[in-house]
């Protein structure tokens, strides 16, 4: 049976999950989604998993969905969606999870092991990468976002409202998509947006990869144009014990769009280690 609620984070921020299973289960997988993203995209991976015996416990990133942001002294750092997580699995005293993180969900999950000491059983990353891409990270150049986003504080300017959009409404739509973006947006509100992009668009895991020593699974598509082929190639040269899957066709919203090719994979990878 699903059930959802919040807790409390290491700084007061209030985080919302949703969970299929019991904590007390030994197999327990943890789910970080991308930017503007929600519980929702992994629907289809907690119905998936739970036929399988898996608990699994999906996240609203903060700033994201029903959990806390819109408050300007908050900080959206990847780091600090991290320690969120690392809040949760301390909280419940958890142990050999499988951390699975999807685009900047991804990110998270490299701090959470590379930088914070997390030592999940497995780590599997889709749709990720280590930094955005050079074209992405020059918005962050003069702080224009961040310069947005205090300035719609100050003139009490708001656009969205925190929400659930069910996001495999969207399946089959490409990377670039003007009304699943505005959705995103709405949802996300626009004030969440800007600081995260901010945050995101400077942040560089690189340094992490290295520490990560957890069997790895990386899943790409080949026609990701957020995060290129090459990008998904650098995690898998550099993590020591990883593997890599290229689902053909698929772009950076495969999580969505290819969701039982996904859970394919990440079940034919779990048996294979375990």
């Amino acid at each position: 049976m699903r059930a959802s609620g919040f807790y409390t984070s290491f700084d007061k921020t209030q985080i919302f999950y949703q969970i299929e299973g019991s904590l007390r289960n030994k197999k327990i997988m943890l789910l970080l989604h991308g930017l503007g993203g929600n519980v929702t995209a992994w629907d289809p991976y907690q119905t998936y998993f739970a036929h399988l015996g898996y608990t699994t416990v999906a996240f609203d990133l903060r700033g994201h969905g029903f959990s806390q942001g819109t408050t300007e002294e908050m900080s959206f750092s990847v780091k600090d969606m991290a320690k969120d997580i690392e809040t949760f699995i301390t909280l419940h005293s958890l142990h050999d999870i499988i951390l699975v993180g999807q685009c900047i969900g991804g990110m998270a999950a490299m701090v959470l092991v590379g930088d914070l000491g997390i030592q999940p059983k497995a780590l599997i990353l889709i749709g990720s990468g280590y930094k955005v891409p050079f074209y992405l990270s020059l918005l962050k150049q003069g702080n224009v976002l961040a310069f947005l986003y205090s300035l719609m504080h100050l003139l009490h300017i708001s656009f969205g409202k925190p929400g659930h959009p069910y996001l495999l409404k969207f399946r089959g739509t490409g990377t670039i998509n003007v009304e699943r973006f505005v959705s995103d947006v709405w949802n996300t509100t626009l004030q969440n947006y800007l600081a995260i992009c901010s945050a995101v668009f400077s942040f560089n895991g690189y340094p992490l990869l290295p520490h990560i020593t957890c069997p790895t699974l990386i899943i790409h598509g080949t026609k990701d144009i957020i995060f290129p082929q090459n990008s998904a190639r650098k995690l898998q040269q550099v993590i020591k014990k990883s593997e890599i899957v290229f689902i053909k066709g698929a772009n950076h919203i495969l999580v969505i769009n290819n969701s039982e090719e996904v859970c394919r994979a990440m079940y034919d990878f779990l048996i294979s280690k375990f």
